[in-house]
């Protein structure tokens, strides 16, 4: 591990747009807690904010989590490097990334509007700088980026900017992948459907019900979509509901929780309903 007075070095000679101070203040800060965690790890593949005094302290100062996730980002060209070029992608040898990362799980006293604008510069460092700068894309931690952006949404409306930015960035290639299919770092496919819904809670369409989609081969669920279509919105959301529950039964005997969703959706959608819809999907 680097020394004290090298590692503080990297961290407050950071070209901070808020100027000298703060960078000697927040790098400093910054310092303590990449050593307290080389320090207190088990080994260099597992890092804990559980043995970082400092970090636990940062943890009740919501403000200043603030600032110092805005440090990092703002300077991640200058700090977030590997420290030797052997061990690039163990956490220790980046200074800040893991705590960076960390900061993205909280709820950050940051605009969503900023998180938003940081995804995209992110994308765009990728764009830009990918023979220069080390960090891929997928290696930062968009999805919990993208977490805060929809606790946010649930609290209060998103402005029109930050509307207007989620539908762009929906429309990246690697948003529209399936969940599960990314082998390593952030799964896009779950970011995808996180900005689906946050988008279809804003359309006051039902954050709750996601379209049913056919299976590869599905004649009835081919069927079934078209007669969908024809539908008005409030009419479809509960065969949406039946169909996505119908979807969701794996192996041989229903799990309890399966059996749960089951009697809450009859209460939901009523016998009759569901006795004439079933019918009629047979018939």
């Amino acid at each position: 591990m680097r020394s004290a007075p090298t590692l503080q070095k990297h961290f407050c000679s950071a070209p901070n747009v808020a100027g000298p101070s703060e960078a000697t203040e927040l790098g400093s800060l910054c310092a303590t807690i990449h050593r307290e965690l080389i320090e207190g790890a088990p080994d260099q593949y597992e890092l804990k904010t559980s043995v970082s005094p400092a970090y636990i302290a940062l943890k009740k100062q919501p403000q200043q989590q603030a600032r110092v996730a805005r440090f990092l980002f703002e300077n991640r060209h200058h700090i977030i490097r590997p420290l030797k070029t052997d061990d690039t992608w163990f956490h220790n040898q980046w200074p800040g990334y893991f705590l960076f990362v960390n900061l993205m799980r909280a709820n950050l006293q940051l605009e969503a509007d900023k998180l938003l604008d940081w995804i995209i510069e992110l994308k765009e460092d990728t764009r830009a700088s990918s023979s220069t700068y080390p960090m891929g894309y997928e290696n930062w931690p968009i999805g919990f980026m993208m977490q805060q952006v929809e606790r946010k949404a649930k609290k209060r409306p998103l402005p029109d900017a930050a509307l207007e930015k989620l539908r762009t960035i929906s429309n990246w290639p690697e948003m529209t992948t399936e969940p599960g299919s990314s082998y390593y770092g952030t799964d896009f496919g779950k970011v995808g459907k996180r900005i689906e819904a946050i988008l279809r809670a804003h359309d006051g369409t039902s954050p709750d019900v996601v379209p049913y989609k056919k299976l590869s081969g599905d004649q009835f669920g081919a069927a079934l979509e078209r007669k969908l279509a024809l539908m008005d919105h409030e009419s479809a959301i509960p065969h949406h509901q039946l169909m996505n529950h119908a979807a969701s039964a794996a192996g041989g005997k229903p799990t309890q929780k399966f059996e749960r969703a089951s009697t809450a959706l009859k209460t939901d959608l009523g016998k009759e309903w569901l006795r004439t819809t079933l019918q009629d999907y047979l018939g």
